[in-house]
């Protein structure tokens, strides 16, 4: 049997299957994380739903990308979870 990868959530320090998880990196170069499973970079994963997008603080960023976030690299991450979220159709 052939399970489905799983990732931990920054936020919410959960894991689950990487359908329902976004991946956030921060590549050289870039002033805000991005998201992208093929982004180079250290990667971190939130889940899609909006309880774990509005929960993530910058101490999460800081921890998963080993570097300060201030409070505009957080609301650029943030913003690009939610965008991501509607992408993949939750509303939640």
């Amino acid at each position: 049997m052939v399970t489905a990868p799983e990732r931990t959530c920054i936020a919410c320090r959960t894991a689950g299957p990487v359908s329902g998880l976004v991946r956030l990196a921060w590549p050289m170069g870039v002033g805000v994380p991005v998201v992208g499973r093929t982004e180079p970079g250290r990667g971190a994963w939130v889940h899609l739903s909006g309880s774990c997008v509005a929960g993530l603080r910058s101490t999460d960023l800081a921890r998963a990308f080993r570097r300060t976030v201030s409070a505009d690299q957080l609301d650029a991450a943030v913003a690009a979870c939610r965008a991501a979220a509607v992408r993949a159709g939750f509303d939640g």
